[in-house]
């Protein structure tokens, strides 16, 4: 019952670039390491070989002078602080510690202070990989060896992704065992401690050499599409205003270092998501709402390399992004203790902040009797799910996740398998979701904000600003 987005159909086409596994080789001094058990490229490593000393630096930050009134949750002094100074790593490989000193990556998500270079993306992209490669690169690094930091017990290679944004073609980027190079380097966790001590630099030429090589496949220009179907609004004036109610379709397949060569099938993510949208798009077809604001339902693609099929809506949406009034990407609703949704905002907080939405999803639950909760989270780092460049273009957008965040214990995994998807986490989702839905599409979401609300809105006390970062901005630090 929905009619197509665009003249010629109900697809959205675009191209990307494929990241695909292909053959490394990591060797810290005399020791050759095994690949998946002590070292693993990251997805959307550049592809190279480098001999070359290693060089220690530190979290691989630099942050220039910033005024703490402007910055007042930055841990690092006013004067700035530079993992880089006093070190040449020009041509050298870049040791790097994951997070940030004295534990500042594990509580303070966002990480929120200035940074260089300028190819710094977002919130908390201090923390990230990406960044960190990227800073390595742009001191002149021929490539890069990221460890687990000395806070964490557990000395295992970090598992994770380059965002493609910060995509090097030529300049190899692996994970290692953090043994590994303590074993090789005497004083590392010593200046290791000292950064965290002092919150100062402790960054040092090793004298140890290494080759990291990584081979991987990239595909050019690859074709996918997304799928975008929409019920037209039928006021006047309401009508040109846009509610777009999105999912991610792609998933990992057997190519991610995640996966180890086994389907990883996405069940939960987002296989529950896209059936999500696909049940409140046959509810609105079917249920007599004649929707005064336009509600598009978005099938998106390739949001796993990199968000690419959201990025190429809202740069070619089907009525001027500025129209929309709220956006929804509904990722991993499968899993969880049923007990209701999670929604995380780039913007939580802040001016552009979507507390409203949660008000609004609360307050029409409550006045419907659903016994769900509706929390309103503390901002997920820019790259979390297909809601980001719609919150960058400046509109109100959240991802929402079903509620019980440590029972998505699946995640970019061989077992995210239909048997592990909770039917009730479905339909507290589905419910959830169904009753903003409704009051956005009529124009009414007024009536379950402020003081005149038809229900008591009464969110979660626990705000979980210190949480841990969500499972997808996980995978990117």
């Amino acid at each position: 019952g929905l009619e197509p987005g665009f003249d010629d159909g109900y697809t959205q086409p675009f191209s990307v670039v494929v990241w695909l596994p292909g053959t490394s080789e990591l060797v810290v001094g005399s020791t050759t390491l095994t690949e998946s058990s002590q070292y693993a490229p990251f997805t959307w490593s550049g592809s190279g070989t480098a001999t070359a000393e290693i060089v220690f630096v530190g979290h691989g930050l630099t942050v220039p002078s910033f005024d703490a009134a402007e910055y007042p949750d930055c841990p690092f002094p006013e004067t700035g602080y530079d993992d880089y100074a006093g070190v040449d790593v020009t041509g050298k490989i870049a040791l790097i510690l994951r997070h940030a000193p004295n534990e500042a990556g594990l509580t303070a998500q966002n990480l929120a202070c200035p940074a260089s270079p300028t190819e710094c993306l977002g919130d908390g992209c201090l923390l990230t990989f990406g960044y960190k490669m990227k800073n390595a690169r742009a001191h002149g690094a021929a490539a890069a060896i990221i460890i687990q930091d000395f806070m964490e017990a557990d000395p295992a290679y970090p598992q994770g992704t380059i965002d493609p944004t910060y995509y090097e073609a030529g300049v190899p980027v692996v994970a290692a065992n953090r043994d590994v190079l303590s074993g090789a380097i005497a004083d590392l966790a010593t200046w290791a401690d000292a950064i965290n001590t002092t919150m100062q630099p402790s960054s040092h030429a090793t004298g140890v050499a290494a080759t990291v090589a990584v081979t991987p496949k990239v595909l050019m220009d690859t074709p996918t599409a997304n799928a975008i179907g929409v019920v037209p609004g039928t006021d006047a004036t309401l009508k040109d205003e846009v509610v777009v109610i999105g999912a991610h379709f792609d998933h990992l397949g057997t190519a991610a270092e995640m996966c180890s060569g086994a389907l990883c099938p996405g069940a939960d993510d987002n296989a529950s998501g896209t059936a999500t949208m696909l049940e409140l798009a046959r509810a609105m077809t079917e249920s007599g709402v004649e929707p005064k604001r336009t509600i598009v339902f978005a099938g998106f693609s390739a949001e796993e390399e990199g968000l690419f099929g959201s990025i190429s809506y809202v740069a070619d949406p089907i009525s001027p992004i500025g129209n929309v009034t709220a956006m929804f990407a509904v990722d991993m609703v499968g899993m969880g203790d049923g007990t209701g949704l999670d929604l995380y905002d780039p913007h939580s907080g802040t001016a552009q902040g979507t507390e409203w939405i949660s008000q609004v999803m609360s307050g029409a639950a409550s006045e419907q009797g659903l016994p769900f909760t509706v929390q309103q989270m503390s901002a997920m780092a820019q790259g979390a799910s297909d809601n980001d460049p719609f919150a960058a273009a400046g509109r109100p957008a959240v991802i929402a996740v079903s509620r019980g965040f440590a029972d998505h214990t699946t995640y970019h995994t061989p077992q995210d398998t239909i048997d592990c998807i909770s039917l009730d986490a479905l339909h507290a989702s589905v419910d959830l979701m169904w009753a903003v839905l409704v009051p956005l599409a009529l124009g009414t979401e007024g009536d379950y904000q402020g003081s005149g609300a038809k229900a008591a809105v009464s969110l979660p006390a626990d705000h979980a600003m210190h949480r841990p970062a969500g499972p997808r901005q996980e995978a990117r630090q």
